[in-house]
């Protein structure tokens, strides 16, 4: 998919397209230009509905929100990050990703400083049978 993506993005760059309809008009006949329009549309909404909910459960975990919070904060976002054009989009995108890159690193940091103690967590949670009430499970 992300190929997929990268072709469709050249493409419109060479297009000069402003809409993804205008690309698949140039390198496909009509019906499979309106299907792959409808496949973009429904896979996009999927990706959105995926990540409307990992929002949600990826907030209740960490601060003990309730699902539909985090999901509501992330529906807002979207909404608001839809009504900005491309140009204030990608100028979003160049503030935060310095941010991010920095949170990355304070991040790695940490695991390397505190490397011993997530072993042998996981060397704990290796040694206990998570299906002991199954047959299978011993």
């Amino acid at each position: 998919m992300p190929f997929t993506a990268m072709v469709i993005l050249q493409y419109g760059s060479y297009f000069r397209a402003t809409s993804h309809g205008k690309v698949f008009d140039n390198v496909t006949s009509a019906v499979t230009a309106r299907f792959l329009d409808y496949a973009l549309t429904a896979s996009q909404f999927c990706l959105g509905f995926v990540m409307m909910a990992g929002a949600g459960s990826n907030l209740h975990q960490q601060f003990g929100l309730p699902l539909w919070g985090g999901s509501v904060i992330m529906a807002v976002l979207v909404l608001e990050a839809g009504m900005l054009d491309v140009e204030k989009i990608t100028n979003l995108f160049g503030a935060i990703t310095p941010f991010m890159l920095l949170l990355i690193f304070i991040a790695a940091i940490a695991a390397i400083v505190s490397g011993p103690g997530i072993s042998a967590t996981c060397r704990n949670m290796r040694s206990r049978p998570s299906t002991s009430h199954c047959p299978i499970g011993g």
